[in-house]
């Protein structure tokens, strides 16, 4: 039977960190992986160029039961740790506005170094493996599908059920639920939202700039400025991606859901009228708007305010007008759903914070066993947060469960 000071379940992001931290501190160190390789799920991020930090942190850009419980990690092992860290492996920073990506714009050449930083630590990794049982004897023994490991110390880091393309199945719960620790309910998170409204074909293809309000049962619950992307059915872009973990557990409730898009967040009323008056008596109502949105959109708009597209901006009525700025302003659209875990960037919830030590990631049930990246109920928002919520938690939990009792 091999023995290892610390084996990590699951060759992730937060996986990868954790071993890089623990070999750092002199532990012997082992990963567990059941895909054929480490880092998968890393080379779908950020579109495959890896936005692996955001030089704008803290606590508001995550969500999960208790937010504030990222705040040690951060602090630990913030967004400038990150960027010298990756460095330090040969990957130079590039800034988009706060985003930051690897130098070559390739979350390839991200997993090719950290799987070689791996090799150079001298980590053992063993790769298309299963488990079958844990126990805790003098340590923690796991059976695998080919071998069994004694551990001095174990670190969960196998992501939840986002990406279940890359291997994310949920395999481990179970044995992590036998040490007596709960998981938050589990929901997709940055993913599409979807509608079975009819307009919305009409607009497939279409991105505005626009303001989001999110209603669950007609209450306000968020709401979020950026691009939007109309799908045939549904919604898609940075601020459905941001409203989408809401609208996944106000559903499970049973709520009604639906969001408002405003075209024109930074007019006014009155410059919104200047479109309608003299000066514009001579347009179609369609035409007077495609200044400000495009063609196809100002062509739903006028139609669901009940108004051939055709007729002239001097024919309309003050309620016709004020119909048309109503939809400008608060676009509605209902939400019937998200896209499943396979379409998911991440998957809010997940084991429960109160459960685990934020200074280390050690359990608060069971000594040297440690949890570290998703997995744990904590979702960032778009933008590189939740690679740093792996690379930050994985940090702190290699480097705690590599200490000596």
């Amino acid at each position: 039977m091999k023995s290892t000071d610390v084996l990590i379940v699951g060759g992730g992001a937060s996986g990868i960190m954790a071993a890089l931290s623990a070999a750092e501190c002199n532990a012997d160190v082992t990963i567990v992986e059941h895909n054929d390789m480490l880092g998968r799920k890393i080379l779908s991020t950020g579109n495959g160029k890896c936005n692996f930090t955001n030089m704008k942190m803290g606590v508001e850009y995550y969500r999960g039961s208790n937010p504030a419980f990222v705040a040690s990690a951060l602090s630990s092992f913030s967004e400038k740790d990150t960027i010298e860290f990756f460095k330090k492996l040969g990957i130079y920073s590039k800034n988009k506005n706060g985003y930051m990506y690897p130098y070559s714009e390739s979350a390839a050449s991200v997993v090719t170094c950290l799987a070689e930083a791996v090799r150079a630590k001298g980590i053992h990794v063993y790769l298309n493996e299963n488990i079958s049982d844990i126990r805790v004897d003098n340590g923690f023994v796991v059976t695998l599908s080919k071998r069994e490991i004694c551990a001095r110390r174990i670190i969960f880091a196998t992501g939840l059920l986002a990406g279940r393309k890359c291997g994310c199945d949920g395999s481990a719960f179970q044995y992590i639920e036998n040490f007596g620790h709960t998981f938050i309910d589990i929901v997709p998170a940055l993913v599409h939202l979807k509608s079975e409204d009819s307009f919305l074909k009409s607009l497939a293809g279409n991105r505005a700039e626009i303001k989001l309000k999110l209603y669950e049962n007609d209450n306000p619950v968020f709401e979020d400025r950026g691009e939007a992307l109309f799908l045939e059915n549904g919604l898609s872009g940075i601020v459905s991606f941001q409203a989408s973990r809401f609208v996944s557990y106000a559903l499970k409730k049973g709520s009604k859901v639906f969001v408002t898009l405003d075209f024109v967040p930074d007019l006014s009323l009155d410059d919104i009228r200047v479109l309608f008056e003299s000066d514009n008596a001579y347009k179609s109502a369609k035409n007077a708007l495609i200044g400000i949105v495009s063609e196809k959109i100002a062509e739903c708009i006028v139609k669901r305010a009940l108004i051939n597209i055709d007729t002239l901006c001097a024919d309309l009525r003050k309620k016709e007008i004020d119909k048309i700025i109503e939809l400008l302003q608060g676009f509605k659209v209902n939400i019937t759903g998200t896209r499943s875990f396979e379409d998911s960037q991440v998957a809010a919830g997940g084991v429960n914070t109160d459960e685990i030590c934020p200074e280390s990631m050690e359990s608060k049930i069971v000594p040297g066993l440690y949890f570290a990246g998703e997995l744990i109920d904590i979702d960032g928002m778009c933008g590189g947060y939740n690679l740093q919520w792996a690379w930050s938690s994985g940090y702190v939990a290699g480097k705690s469960a590599a200490k000596d009792d």
